[in-house]
C-alpha cells in the first residue's frame, strides 16, 4: 500500500540521517557523507561521458571541470557559512557547467549535445548528493507529523547542533528531492531514448529541476 511504501522510505531516510561517520587521521578529518558526494560527482561523469560519445568526450571533461569549479565558489561565496561548513552548491555546479560548455564550445565541441548529456546525468547527481544532504542536516524541513517525519538524533548533525531539533520529526526534504529527482531522471532518459531535441531535452530539466 502506499501507506506502507512511504513508511520503508521514511525508515530509510531516517537510517540515512543518523549515519554520521567520522575518521581522523591527525590534523585531516575524513567525513563519511563525502563518499555520497564522490558517487554523485561519479555518476554525473559516467551518465555524460556516456551519453555524448568518445569524440566528445574532451568537452565532457571540460564541462565537468567547470561544473566542479562552479559549485566550489558558489558555495564559498555565496552561501558561504563557517557554520554550515558547506564545500559545494549544486546549482552552482550548473552555472559552472554552463560556462564550461560554453570554453569545450570554443574548443569545438558540441555545446548543445554536452549540456543536454548534463541535463539528462544531473537528476541522478543531485538525488544521490541528497544522501549526503540527510546525513549532514543542511537542509532538513519544518516540524512534521510523526508518520511523516524523520528525527535527528546524532549530536553532530545541523539539524541537532544548530537547530536544537534533536528528536523532532521533520520533514524530509531531502527525500522529497530524491524522489523528485528520480521521476525527472525517467522522463528525461525517455526522451532521449526516443530522440528528442537537445534543446528539448534542456528546456524540460531546467523547468522540472526549477
Amino acid at each position: 500500500s502506499p501507506r506502507r511504501l512511504w513508511e520503508a522510505l521514511r525508515r530509510g531516510a531516517e537510517r540515512v540521517a543518523n549515519s554520521w561517520r567520522e575518521w581522523r587521521f591527525g590534523p585531516v578529518r575524513l567525513l563519511g557523507y563525502g563518499f555520497y558526494a564522490a558517487a554523485a560527482g561519479a555518476t554525473a561523469a559516467w551518465i555524460t561521458g556516456s551519453l555524448v560519445g568518445p569524440e566528445q568526450l574532451g568537452g565532457a571533461v571540460i564541462l565537468l571541470v567547470g561544473g566542479l569549479v562552479g559549485a566550489g565558489l558558489w558555495a564559498q561565496k555565496l552561501e558561504g557559512s563557517s557554520v554550515l561548513s558547506r564545500p559545494f552548491g549544486y546549482f552552482g555546479s550548473l552555472v559552472g557547467a554552463t560556462v564550461g560548455a560554453g570554453v569545450a564550445g570554443g574548443a569545438g565541441y558540441d555545446t548543445s549535445l554536452l549540456l543536454a548529456a548534463l541535463a539528462t546525468a544531473a537528476p541522478w547527481t543531485q538525488a544521490i548528493g541528497r544522501l549526503r544532504c540527510l546525513v549532514q542536516g543542511c537542509c532538513h524541513g519544518r516540524e512534521a507529523p510523526t508518520w511523516i517525519g524523520i528525527r535527528y538524533h546524532d549530536p553532530r548533525s545541523r539539524v541537532c547542533s544548530i537547530a536544537g531539533l534533536r528528536g523532532v520529526p521533520l520533514h524530509p526534504n531531502p527525500l522529497y528531492s530524491i524522489l523528485a529527482n528520480v521521476v525527472i531522471g525517467l522522463l528525461l532518459l525517455r526522451l532521449w531514448a526516443l530522440g528528442a531535441t537537445e534543446g528539448m531535452v534542456i528546456g524540460v530539466y531546467l523547468m522540472l529541476a526549477g
